[in-house]
């Protein structure tokens, strides 16, 4: 295997790493804190909400940073390597709520756990992760080979927690049993921890600026902010990132009680999971000969008619199922572009800054990311309490199921024609590169 290709796929093992711990709470969180904690499903909703809000200030801060971080492992490495621990200790604490605490004391432990997790070591380890893919290569194509080979160890790690996790939480007690869930997070955790600092250790940044001079924060703050992009690249991800926490966490609830079977949810899982894989890994090469902006709006267009598809007759699995392989391919063919739109940021204002400003331009991406994250896991809590969901019952009710599939396919096709309509606004490749930005 050439350099390149090793650099890719151990970069890519951090992906997986951090897919073991977001793949996994994603997906899973919300069922836990209902089903297992008992906690009401309109507060867990409002609170990850909440929650990813306030990541969009950690994300900026952690920006900042990254950008004045110089040292001889490069300024985002530093952080990618101190977030690992703390991460994977919190993961396992959020999956551990003490069954002798008070109502009010499960809140207020959920709270602090799910906030140090997901907004402040999480924001750390992301920001610090995506932050190297400008510093590993300068080249486009090869930056898009990267962040294609990353995806794929994200979706193949996010596969093995999908097949594995209901099959497992079923033989040791169902979702109710807190020792189930103990168990699972720990293994995962365990994963999460090797892969991440498999990339930590032996992914280098091929610019660390030891040399450079320090960098005007307030300058780059105005460059970022005058430029369109940026702006298109936070609502892409916004609406991407939306669509992938409730395509993570909806299906969970989906397959039980729409289409009957919660071991469905395996099933739905593999037909989203391959073709995505493979349309990934098939992705920078229609960049290259057709460009990457005419494919992402593409895929935008794909993943609608999958969405409608399962319209149809969302309780026939499958149609579901056709549905959900039609939509995996269009999400795959913009799936493995969306963390690079930063870097086409980071290469755009270059020429003006005179410098790189990888980190704070990370943040349109992670901020975007995080945001809608957090509307997504909102959405499915909310729904969940608007159709009157209840966990005690072996059957959900009717209305329960509408507003299911009203938040898996209805919503993901409003998404997906807001992130068609932002490619269709992504000209940045069409700009001349010595372009001025306004500060």
């Amino acid at each position: 295997m050439s350099m390149k290709k090793r650099t890719r796929w151990v970069y890519g093992l951090g992906n997986a790493g951090a897919s073991f711990i977001w793949t996994f709470t994603g997906s899973f969180l919300t069922q836990y804190y209902t089903d297992s904690v008992l906690m009401s499903a309109a507060f867990i909703g409002t609170m990850m909400l909440i929650m990813r809000l306030a990541d969009g200030i950690t994300d900026i801060l952690q920006g900042i940073l990254i950008e004045k971080t110089s040292t001889r492992f490069g300024k985002a490495r530093p952080w990618l390597l101190a977030s690992i621990i703390p991460l994977i200790v919190t993961t396992v604490l959020v999956f551990n709520v003490p069954a002798s605490l008070s109502v009010t004391g499960k809140y207020i432990y959920i709270c602090i756990t799910y906030f140090l997790m997901a907004t402040v070591f999480y924001t750390m380890f992301s920001l610090g992760y995506w932050t190297m893919l400008p510093m590993i290569t300068g080249d486009e194509h090869e930056r898009n080979r990267v962040a294609s080979a990353s995806n794929i160890c994200g979706f193949v790690a996010g596969l093995l927690i999908s097949t594995v996790t209901v099959p497992f939480l079923n033989s040791m007690g169902g979702s109710s049993s807190q020792s189930a869930w103990r168990v699972i997070a720990y293994v995962f955790a365990g994963f999460a921890l090797v892969f991440a600092v498999a990339c930590a250790l032996f992914t280098r940044e091929k610019n660390k600026g030891e040399n450079r001079e320090p960098i005007k924060i307030k300058t780059s703050v105005k460059a970022l902010l005058s430029t369109r992009y940026f702006y298109i690249a936070l609502i892409f991800a916004v609406s991407t990132s939306m669509i992938s926490a409730i395509i993570l966490g909806a299906p969970v609830f989906y397959a039980r009680d729409v289409l009957g079977n919660s071991n469905f949810y395996s099933l739905l899982a593999l037909v989203y999971v391959v073709p995505t894989v493979i349309g990934i890994a098939l992705a920078p090469k229609l960049y290259l000969k057709i460009g990457k902006k005419r494919v992402m709006a593409l895929g935008c267009a794909v993943a609608i008619l999958g969405r409608l598809i399962a319209l149809f007759n969302p309780y026939s699995l499958i149609i579901t199922l056709l549905g959900t392989l039609v939509s995996a391919i269009g999400m795959s063919m913009y799936a493995a572009g969306g963390w690079t739109l930063a870097s086409d940021i980071v290469d755009y204002l270059e020429p003006k800054l005179g410098a790189r400003v990888e980190g704070l331009a990370t943040t349109c991406t992670s901020f975007g990311n995080k945001v809608g994250t957090g509307f997504g896991s909102a959405a499915l809590g909310w729904a969940l309490a608007i159709g009157g969901y209840n966990a005690s019952l072996p059957r959900q009710s009717v209305a329960v199921q509408r507003s299911e599939i009203f938040l898996l396919i209805v919503i993901p096709i409003i998404l997906c024609a807001v992130s068609f309509v932002m490619m269709s606004l992504w000209r940045i490749a069409e700009e001349p590169t010595k372009r001025k930005v306004r500060i």
